[in-house]
């Protein structure tokens, strides 16, 4: 299963993979992503979170990788990925190196709270950098 949701302010765009994750479930989140667009602010944050997922399909990797594409399109400045176990790694830095228009910083954490206290000194990175 994979849900995905954008936050009030159109800052934290999160996808959530669980259980087994199929190509199929994949393309949906992407499309459901392309229809989300337009509440994204450009410069926004991508969390991906792996913690509940058992795992992926070696065939989602191609879905995966055109959904980080239509985040750079948007000017994704960030991306932080959930990875609780180096064994569900799927490559997402790998996929983000070749499917990112842009420069964008990642991160990787091992759990949801690192990953929020990452996203939260990136947003004040950010508007530090807004200020000078």
């Amino acid at each position: 299963m994979v849900s995905c949701s954008v936050d009030d302010c159109g800052e934290i765009l999160t996808i959530t993979y669980m259980d087994a994750v199929e190509p199929d479930q994949v393309e949906l989140c992407r499309r459901a992503i392309r229809d989300k667009m337009q509440h994204l602010k450009p410069g926004f944050a991508l969390l991906i979170d792996l913690t509940n997922m058992e795992s992926m399909d070696q065939e989602c990797a191609q879905v995966l990788g055109a959904t980080i594409e239509l985040c750079s399109s948007r000017e994704m400045a960030v991306a932080v990925w959930v990875i609780p176990d180096p064994r569900k790694d799927i490559g997402l830095n790998l996929i983000a190196r070749f499917h990112c228009w842009t420069p964008v910083r990642t991160h990787t954490r091992h759990n949801l709270a690192e990953a929020m206290k990452c996203l939260m000194l990136e947003r004040d990175r950010c508007a530090g950098a807004a200020r000078t």
